[in-house]
């Protein structure tokens, strides 16, 4: 047997074990055997469904819009109650002229009345601990430094 004849005979053997006729689709046996899908096709078709979607998008904007601004307004209002629970002013009476620049005064001015206050604190200081004349006189410190 040559080549030729193998193909040939392949051939004939495939054509008998499957069925090389062209398919032809049956619309009606189709709709009653996947009924429900058919249904779904119309309703696109029609555009019904389509309609029942964006109305349950438009309810979960707005439920979702809803619950955001339920969400900040408990958070603004926890950060409300939490700061002032849990703030302890500083005492307002220093005791000596360098507590007036330590951080804890100054933040606690600040506090009280905002850069006014702070203001009139550090003008206070400038008074109180401002520039000095110096008690050691140059000529002396030029000498320590050059030997």
């Amino acid at each position: 047997m040559s080549e030729e004849e193998h193909k040939d005979r392949l051939e004939l053997e495939l054509r008998r074990a499957i069925n090389t006729t062209t398919p032809k689709f049956d619309a009606e046996a189709w709709r009653r055997t996947y009924r429900n899908e058919f249904d779904m096709l119309l309703a696109r078709k029609s555009g019904k469904a389509q309609r029942v979607n964006i109305l349950k998008l438009h309810r979960a904007f707005w439920l979702g819009i809803a619950a955001g601004i339920v969400a900040v307004g408990c958070g603004l209002v926890y950060r409300a109650w939490f700061y002032r629970t849990n703030v302890t002013p500083l005492p307002v009476q220093i005791k000596s002229p360098a507590q007036i620049v330590t951080m804890a005064s100054l933040s606690s001015a600040f506090r009280r009345g905002g850069m006014p206050a702070l203001d009139k604190q550090l003008d206070e200081a400038v008074r109180q601990l401002g520039p000095r004349p110096m008690s050691v006189p140059t000529a002396r410190l030029l000498a320590d430094l050059g030997s």
